[in-house]
């Protein structure tokens, strides 16, 4: 399933304050293009993924610090933007492009694909496709940062939970 980037509108309106992405390991690993779905994946270190439409996300909390690394300008704060939610029915776009349901445009996620020892014994591939990287996104010359969704630190927590 592709997931949609973001309009024209969306676009100009980002392009000032949107991650810059350089995703330099499909420019220099080896990339599996297969299906979208849990397999071996031999000779590849990372497989192109699109990841799985969460359904009303929210946000739970975020960290303005690491928002401010990507270049990611947050219009709104929190409690606005789920007041806004709730009174309109909309989604606010930052957590649209967050939670994976929209692509940041040259973004293009991957998952990584390893093997490795578990618990005392050679388990073989062990990279499920669980954890994505997003992107890579270059910061400077020396500076590469690694974008997940689903990590246990990252820059926004966010549910699909109905409260």
């Amino acid at each position: 399933m592709l997931l949609n980037t973001c309009s024209s509108s969306e676009r100009s309106s980002w392009s000032k304050h949107c991650p810059q992405f350089d995703n330099i390991q499909l420019k220099c690993l080896p990339i599996d293009n297969g299906s979208n779905s849990i397999r071996s994946v031999p000779n590849a270190c990372f497989t192109q993924v699109s990841p799985t439409r969460i359904d009303n996300p929210r946000v739970v909390l975020f960290s303005l610090d690491a928002l401010s690394l990507l270049n990611i300008r947050h219009e709104v704060d929190h409690l606005d933007e789920q007041n806004c939610k709730e009174k309109t029915g909309e989604t606010n776009h930052l957590v649209e492009y967050l939670s994976g349901n929209k692509l940041w445009p040259g973004s293009d996620p991957t998952a990584h694909c390893y093997c490795g020892y578990q618990f005392g014994n050679f388990a073989g591939q062990l990279g499920d496709g669980a954890a994505i990287v997003r992107n890579i996104q270059k910061q400077n010359v020396t500076s590469f940062w690694n974008f997940f969704i689903i990590t246990h630190y990252t820059l926004l927590h966010y549910t699909s939970w109905l409260w």
